[in-house]
């Protein structure tokens, strides 16, 4: 056999065992690879970036909601923040010390939730971002520590905190929601009178994730405890 002839039957034999695989069946495809979501992000370009998958380890669980919601809710609080700056009738940020409060249901001022509670988290962090000096008043008086459970400097309880403090503005915030939207109001109030310093409101959608965060709306049992607030100069 010549050498042309012979390397043209070791082709047509090549040939014959890939058909033979195909009609079998062929190789187990590989499993497709399971992804989750990047978290993280703290701007709309870095959220794009977020949503892109990368392959989890194995064995993690599943998101339940996915990043991208709470990337929305985060930059809506942002939003807040940056109409809270612009409308502003007095330089807040360079003038007054501020507090926040946890985010209330318009229709219960006493009523909030874990929603309620996230976006008064937040907006502590977007404004010391913007240059603002906040006051956190759910420091308490020292570290508590837990033997087993960890070391703590922050409380709701009463007997646990300062009751006086040195501010001359709060922000205030309100949710209520109709028809599938939620709608988002927040104000700086100066303390000696109550003057609207600025404000600030943004509609979105009620997505799974928000509507979960207001399952557990409640409000006290009994009026909650009242935390002085004096003029900075003071």
């Amino acid at each position: 056999m010549t050498r042309v002839g012979a390397v043209i039957t070791a082709m047509l034999i090549m040939l014959a065992a890939f058909g033979e695989a195909v009609r079998a069946g062929g190789p187990a495809a590989a499993p497709e690879p399971r992804y989750v979501f990047r978290p993280g992000a703290s701007t709309p370009e870095e959220a794009d970036e977020a949503a892109a998958p990368v392959p989890a380890e194995e064995g993690s669980p599943r998101p339940m909601v996915p990043a991208a919601e709470g990337m929305e809710l985060k930059l809506r609080v942002r939003e807040l923040c940056r109409q809270l700056l612009l409308n502003a009738k007095e330089p807040f940020v360079e003038d007054y010390v501020l507090t926040v409060n946890s985010f209330v249901n318009l229709n219960n001022l006493y009523a909030t939730s874990t929603l309620g509670r996230y976006l008064g988290e937040q907006m502590i962090g977007e404004l010391q971002t913007a240059g603002a000096d906040v006051i956190d008043v759910r420091k308490s008086a020292g570290v508590m520590i837990r033997e087993g459970y960890g070391e703590y400097g922050l409380s709701r309880r009463m007997e646990e905190l300062s009751y006086i403090h040195a501010s001359q503005a709060m922000v205030v915030g309100t949710y209520t929601r109709a028809e599938g939207q939620l709608f988002l109001n927040v104000r700086v109030l100066r303390n000696s009178d109550g003057l609207v310093l600025s404000h600030g409101a943004v509609v979105c959608p009620l997505d799974p994730l928000t509507v979960k965060m207001l399952a557990d709306e409640a409000a006290p049992p009994r009026p909650a405890g009242v935390v002085g607030v004096l003029p900075y100069n003071e």
